[in-house]
This record gives C-alpha cells, sequence and structure tokens, in this order.
C-alpha cells in the first residue's frame, strides 16, 4: 500500500514555514487559531499544501484562507433559494469553482524549492 503524507506550510514572505500536524488539525476543525507573529495583523493566510506518495510529490496547492480578528478559520456558508424542477441548478458547481480559484496564490520557484527541501530533510 502507498504512503501518502499531506504537509501544510504558512507563507511568510518569500519563506515557508511548516505547520505541526495537530495545529493543522486544530485550526482546520475550527478549534484553535493559528499561531502567528504578534507583527502580523492579516485576515488573509496563504497556506502551501503539499501532498506525497511514497516520497514522490503528487499535489502542490497554494490556497488562501479567511480567519476572523483572533486568528480562527472563517467558513463561508451559501444557501441558495430553490429553484423550480424544471431548471437544472449549477449553481453550487460555479460558486465551488469561483472560490477554488479565487482564493489561491502564484506559488514562486523558491517557495517550492523550499517546500520540497523540507520534505526531503524530513
Amino acid at each position: 500500500m502507498a504512503a501518502l503524507h499531506i504537509e501544510v506550510f504558512r507563507r511568510q514572505g518569500d519563506d515557508i514555514v511548516p505547520l505541526d500536524r495537530a495545529v493543522w488539525e486544530s485550526f482546520r476543525s475550527g478549534q484553535a487559531p493559528l499561531p502567528h507573529h504578534a507583527s502580523v495583523q492579516s485576515t488573509k493566510l496563504d497556506l502551501l499544501i503539499v501532498t506525497t506518495r511514497d516520497g514522490v510529490c503528487e499535489l502542490v496547492e497554494p490556497i488562501s484562507v479567511h480567519v476572523d480578528g483572533h486568528g480562527y478559520l472563517q467558513r463561508l456558508h451559501v444557501q441558495f433559494d430553490a429553484l423550480p424542477d424544471t431548471v437544472h441548478d449549477a449553481r453550487n458547481a460555479f460558486v465551488t469553482r469561483y472560490l477554488r480559484h479565487a482564493n489561491q496564490w502564484a506559488l514562486s520557484p523558491v517557495h517550492l524549492e523550499k517546500a520540497l527541501a523540507h520534505l526531503s530533510g524530513r
């Protein structure tokens, strides 16, 4: 069976910092904020999620997430009014696609090199 591993990094300028798995899970589930430097007052965090299988990089996802004033993850909830049964409703697919593409950041070669160097050093 292939060994799947997901590593999460936080972008801080030209650097990326690996996040502890327990810290990430607490943040992702809404139980705790992500720790941050006192000088950072942003409502948006840039994360890099790298998925490897048996040591080979399969997927690199540069995503941005929004946080509240205390650093907790803000979740977006969208609810549509029902359309008549005669109309095919694809609004959810369009909103999901928009959110996926609107909440990405431009991954630089420097960020990718640092993430891969960290993964090869673990």
